[in-house]
Formats: structure tokens, sequence, C-alpha cells
């Protein structure tokens, strides 16, 4: 599995490729695992983390998701 990888102060475009168009990452912030995606938007000043909660966290590491296992 892929090692924790601190997120980096400012949007590289390796991240971008990691965590948008649908693609998610497993984030980590004060203890507390959740998937995460990068979304844009202009009015709330670029790009910023989004959860299924919807509660825009700022995780501190992060690691991508493994692949599906293919079924049989």
């Amino acid at each position: 599995m892929a090692e924790w990888e601190k997120v980096p102060d400012e949007i590289t475009d390796e991240l971008l490729a990691l965590t948008t168009n649908g693609k998610q990452v497993l984030a980590f912030d004060r203890g507390s695992y959740f998937n995460a995606w990068l979304v844009y938007d202009e009015h709330e000043g670029g790009w910023y983390w989004m959860d299924d909660a919807d509660s825009e966290p700022q995780p501190s590491y992060f690691m991508p998701l493994p692949a599906t296992p293919k079924q049989d």
C-alpha cells in the first residue's frame, strides 16, 4: 500500500491528478480518516478540500486509495 504523504502548502499538479475528476484519496486530520477530493470554485478562492460530509476539511496527510478488487 502507498505511504502517507504530507499535504503540500500549495496545490501541485500531482495532487490535482490524484484528487480531481471523481478521484478520491484517503485523508487524515486530527485523528480522523476520511475520503476527500479537491474542488475548484472561483468564489471560494480556488481549490479546496471536500469530503462526504461536505465539511471542507483541511487534511494534513493523504494517500491514494487502492484499486478496486476485480470481480471473478
